[in-house]
């Protein structure tokens, strides 16, 4: 039985043994990484469980070897004692606290790391206080410092600006000596030459320009004198270089103008070889129109200015030294003209040598306006104030015709035609280029005046009553097919065609003194008093009206139409009144409704171009568009031409005043 007790114990003592693992602290855990604070809690007590479990599974299993522990009294060895083991409450009082436990400790140790932090924060703040009082006690101690550095910056500015207008006043003080030795050296007269002499002028005019700005300056009327003085000194030189060159020009060109009979040779000698010579000196060349573009545009209209006077007068002796100069250089050649027009005018032909005589001076004046203009940079046009570069020209009547100079064509025609028939002369004045009906109506009436006494031509005639109605009826209907046709060929300008042959039938009559053409006689009006009655200054107000639609086109017809709707006869007298219209009358208001659509329509053009309707047309090229249309139509009647252009002026600036005020409603 003993040895089956020692037999049945073995496996009891292998129960007993345990492994190294079980003695010593449990085993550590990885215990996970909570995602956030917030998730701490879940993680620490998922752990506590599990090493609670552990914990109870361990001690059930101690329990369980103590009670299977038997001593043998036979083995001679005292029985192994167990550790005394706590009261099983006070276990299950741990196991219950401890996670509480370890989640108290991880609350302290979270207050201790925000409390430090909270100490942290306080001291950062304190810190920073301090420095903010530091900085507003610095702030309040650097103010009235950095008040006095902005007072002695704004000061300095003020000083610098002062030292530079001072510096700027001066210079116009002390370019007086520098100019003064200039233009007194010996060889000041070279200076023309070079375009130093346009700084030069520059200058003086700078100069006089701020000596009139500041009359209170010390000294200032005193240096005034002395700067005009030389500029009319340096002006003077220029005269006397301008002048010694076109004389040597002169001689050369005129010894080979004698030296060949060839009009070829002639024509390329008095034009492509004077322009050559003229040209090469290039810089007296480009002061002098540097001098003439200071006192004209390019279109020779006057530029008033302060020195507007003395560039005025050096530009009439440079005008007049070169019409001299042309005039002596041509005058074989104008001769020869005159002399071959006088042999041919003799003959039976005299209508063809006045055509032929006319045409060449104006394609001698055509070649002169070139050559002018490359000279002195303005391409005249008539102008009919008395400052502008046209009337100085004109007041140079020399042998050789110019833009400016047709007075030696009327007085070699005169010459010729006041002997010739009365005939000869209709067919040649203001009806060359005219309408075929209206070249055969000026016919009809000169046969009329020459078969009939002069006193009865002069009244009233149902002849030529017809005559000049039969004609404008005829214009009337070419008017309307050149409308017609006018997309697809815009030349010539209807209105502008109506007008021409009006002025030149209205012309006819009155060169022929023929009177009033109904029962009752009327007063001839000239083209001049007509335009009065149609004077560009009195009619803005009835463009306002007409283009603000409160009046109608009868306001252009003639007087007794106008007094016929006044009286509230509209209907009867006005039938009556075209009954009993003169045809003069009636010319006259056809003459003035079509200027009046003429300068409408044109005006209307210059004002679309100015502002950009016209697309990529500019003002220049409309205004160059009206001038080669004018032309055409009168190219040897420059008064007609500048009233006309006045008139779409006038009509232009209407249009925007009256575009305005509807705007402005």
């Amino acid at each position: 039985m003993g040895t089956k007790q020692s037999g049945d114990n073995e496996p009891l003592e292998r129960l007993l043994e345990e492994s190294e693992d079980s003695i010593g602290p449990p085993e550590p855990t990885l215990i996970a990484r909570a995602k956030s604070y917030s998730d701490f809690y879940h993680v620490v007590r998922a752990q506590l469980s599990k090493d609670a479990a552990k914990k109870k599974r361990r001690k059930a299993r101690d329990r369980g070897l103590e009670a299977l522990v038997i001593t043998d009294p036979e083995d001679g060895l005292p029985p192994r004692k167990l550790p005394p083991s706590r009261s099983a409450d006070a276990e299950l009082v741990d196991a219950s606290q401890q996670e509480y436990t370890l989640y108290r400790d991880q609350l302290q140790m979270t207050e201790r790391h925000l409390d430090r932090l909270v100490a942290d924060a306080n001291g950062a703040l304190d810190l920073l206080t301090s420095l903010a009082d530091d900085f507003r006690a610095v702030e309040a101690q650097t103010s009235s410092f950095q008040a006095q550095c902005d007072h002695l910056l704004s000061e300095e500015q003020r000083l610098q600006k002062l030292a530079d207008e001072v510096g700027t006043d001066l210079h116009y003080y002390a370019y007086l000596d520098g100019v003064t030795r200039r233009l007194n050296a010996p060889g000041a007269s070279r200076l023309v030459n070079h375009e130093n002499f346009g700084e030069i002028l520059t200058n003086l005019d700078a100069c006089i320009e701020f000596m009139v700005q500041h009359p209170d300056y010390r000294d200032a009327e005193s240096y005034l004198a002395r700067y005009q003085s030389l500029l009319t000194k340096a002006l003077h030189l220029l005269e006397v270089g301008f002048s010694s060159h076109l004389e040597q020009t002169s001689s050369e060109i005129s010894k080979q103008i004698l030296a060949t009979q060839s009009e070829a040779a002639r024509h390329a000698l008095a034009y492509g070889r004077s322009e050559q010579m003229l040209l090469e000196a290039d810089g007296l060349v480009a002061n002098v129109q540097r001098v003439i573009r200071s006192c004209y545009d390019q279109f020779g209209h006057p530029i008033l200015g302060e020195n507007f006077n003395t560039y005025s007068n050096t530009a009439v002796s440079l005008f007049s030294t070169y019409t001299d100069m042309r005039d002596r250089s041509l005058r074989p050649i104008t001769q020869n003209d005159l002399e071959a027009f006088r042999k041919e005018a003799k003959g039976a032909n005299t209508e063809s040598a006045c055509r032929n005589f006319i045409k060449q001076c104006y394609e001698r004046s055509f070649n002169e306006s070139g050559l002018f203009f490359r000279v002195f940079a303005i391409e005249l046009q008539f102008d009919p104030d008395g400052q502008s570069a046209y009337a100085v020209l004109k007041g140079h009547q020399k042998a050789l015709v110019n833009i400016a100079n047709l007075s030696p064509i009327a007085t070699t025609l005169h010459s010729v035609l006041h002997v010739a028939d009365l005939q000869t002369t209709c067919n040649l004045l203001a009806s060359s280029n005219a309408y075929a009906i209206v070249k055969r109506a000026l016919e009809l009436l000169a046969m009329y005046d020459q078969a009939m006494p002069k006193e009865r031509s002069q009244k009233s005639s149902p002849v030529v009553f017809r005559i000049v109605t039969e004609t404008i009826s005829a214009l009337q209907r070419a008017e309307a097919r050149l409308k017609t046709n006018k997309a697809a060929n815009p030349d010539p300008d209807p209105d502008l065609f109506m007008i021409k042959n009006l002025l030149i039938l209205k012309n006819g009559l009155m060169s022929l003194e023929i009177g009033d053409v109904r029962s009752h006689p009327a007063t001839m009006q000239y083209f001049g008093q007509i335009w009065d009655t149609l004077s560009p200054q009195n009619w803005m107000g009835l463009f306002r009206g007409i283009l603000g639609g409160t009046l109608s086109l009868g306001l252009w017809s003639s007087a007794s139409n106008t007094g016929a709707t006044a009286n509230g006869k509209a209907g009867g007298n006005r039938v009556q009144a075209q009954v009993d219209q003169d045809a003069n009358e009636k010319l006259d208001e056809l003459l003035r409704q079509s200027i009046y659509a003429f300068t409408q329509r044109w005006g209307t053009l210059i004002n679309g171009a100015r502002s950009g309707k016209r697309g990529p047309q500019t003002a220049a090229a409309t205004e160059k568009e009206l001038d080669n249309k004018l032309s055409i139509a009168f190219g040897g009647q420059p008064e007609v031409i500048a009233k006309l252009k006045e008139a779409i002026y006038i009509n232009a600036q209407a249009q925007k005043e009256v575009k305005a005020e509807r705007g402005s409603k």
